[in-house]
């Protein structure tokens, strides 16, 4: 048996609705696409700033680590001139304490 159906001419409409059918496997592939480079940035972005806080943090440890150093230092160096010297050591505390007990107002 023969077909018997006529076909339906082509007409705008109809040429359009192919144009649309073709493009929106395309448009999905262009979306999967940016969804996939989103991916990658946002994971890219993620180990650049979690590399950033690993250095941040290294750097503030270095500088604590120095600065106690720096205070165990002068703390020592403060201790053998005390030691060396008491009697000019006390009275340049007392001189220090008269300077601010004078600098600062009493109520």
């Amino acid at each position: 048996m023969k077909n018997t159906r006529t076909p339906i001419p082509r007409t705008p409409v109809r040429r359009r609705t192919r144009r649309v059918k073709v493009a929106v496997p395309s448009a999905n592939g262009v979306a999967a696409d940016v969804i996939n480079r989103v991916k990658d940035f946002t994971e890219e972005a993620r180990q650049a700033a979690h590399d950033q806080v690993e250095e941040v943090r290294d750097r503030a440890a270095a500088y604590a680590k120095s600065g106690r150093k720096k205070i165990n230092r002068w703390e020592r160096d403060l201790e053998h001139r005390i030691e060396d010297k008491p009697v000019l050591s006390i009275l340049a505390a007392a001189a220090a304490g008269f300077l601010l007990g004078f600098m600062i107002p009493r109520r």
